[in-house]
């Protein structure tokens, strides 16, 4: 395809909204006036043949305060889930991991392309909501990224989805679990076992014996 005369389109930069709006479809965000461009983009949301390149331009542009538009669910979720994620703001990121517990394949394919860090913290932060701490542990346990281990290691303290939660630090290979874990000796089978899968190393129940190969290897 040809690319716009730059002339046309620095007129329609001059031109107001019809102006802008021809920006927007021409995929052209860059030149996008800043004055206005939410509601630019507002108005590209709201006609389903401009909306795919509307959701571009918040991507893109990483357009956070157009965040709640996309939460309100007019957007079908399978388009506005990805953007969410790009932006990556807290707000956004808490949406998309609420969203596991009704969409989870679309909750998750986003949420592996949200910022991981961003990920690992809104995650602890939703522990306490308790309809959340299965739906979170079994997504991110299979995605592998050691942000992730702290949430795992403290999800599993929670008895329903303790053996999940191990599980998963072992298969992330998250030695760093092996203090914490090692605090549960000698009265937790589970533990135990963990460490072993963790480490290859075998020192039964005798916690200072693990607390120091610990400090040895760490």
């Amino acid at each position: 395809d040809r690319l716009p005369d730059p002339r046309i389109l620095d007129a329609a930069r001059r031109s107001g909204p019809a102006g802008a709006d021809f920006l927007l479809l021409a995929g052209e965000f860059a030149m996008l006036p800043k004055r206005g461009l939410r509601e630019t983009v507002l108005r590209g949301l709201r006609q389903e043949s401009v909306r795919p390149q509307a959701l571009k331009a918040i991507s893109e542009l990483r357009l956070r305060d157009l965040g709640p538009e996309l939460r309100r669910g007019r957007i079908p979720v399978a388009e506005a889930a990805p953007v969410l994620a790009r932006i990556g703001d807290p707000e956004s990121v808490r949406w998309l991991l609420r969203l596991l517990a009704r969409e989870p394949d679309a909750a998750l394919e986003a949420l592996r392309i949200a910022p991981p860090d961003v990920v690992a913290k809104e995650a602890v932060s939703l522990l306490r909501e308790r309809k959340l701490v299965e739906p979170m542990v079994r997504a991110l346990g299979t995605v592998s990224r050691r942000e992730f281990g702290p949430f795992l290691l403290k999800a599993s303290a929670s008895g329903n989805v303790r053996l999940l939660a191990l599980e998963a630090l072992v298969r992330l290979g998250y030695r760093e679990a092996v203090p914490e874990l090692a605090r549960y000796l000698p009265d937790d089978p589970l533990a135990e076992k963990t460490l072993k899968d963790l480490t290859g190393q075998d020192f039964g129940r005798d916690r200072q014996a693990w607390d120091r190969w610990w400090r040895k290897n760490s």
